[in-house]
C-alpha cells in the first residue's frame, strides 16, 4: 500500500519508496531479483517499498494521535481511498 498520496490531504508529509537504499529494503521486504528486474522494465508495475514519517521537536501528541487515527481510518477504507487517488496529482 503506498500511503504517500492519502496523507498530505489532512496535512502529513511523508515519504516513500527506498529511500537511496534500494538493496537494503530489497533485503527487508524479501524480494527476489527477477522481481527487480521485472520493476525496471515494466514502469507501469506498482512498486513495493516503504514509508517514512518522521517526527519532530515541534510535534506534539495530538499530531502523532492523529497520524495515528488517519493511518488506521486509511486502512479500514482502502477502497474509498485507492479509487479517490487513483489519479493523484501527488504522483
Amino acid at each position: 500500500m503506498n500511503w504517500q498520496p492519502y496523507l498530505p490531504v489532512r496535512g502529513i508529509a511523508v515519504r516513500n519508496g527506498c529511500f537511496c537504499a534500494q538493496p537494503y529494503v530489497q533485503r527487508l521486504l524479501k524480494i527476489p531479483d527477477e522481481d527487480v528486474e521485472k520493476y525496471m522494465t515494466n514502469q507501469s508495475l506498482s512498486r513495493p517499498g516503504l514509508v517514512r514519517i518522521s517526527f519532530g521537536l515541534y510535534n506534539d501528541y495530538n499530531e502523532i494521535y492523529l497520524l495515528a487515527y488517519l493511518l488506521k481510518e486509511i486502512s479500514q477504507n482502502l477502497d474509498f481511498y485507492k479509487n479517490k487517488y487513483r489519479n493523484s496529482p501527488f504522483y
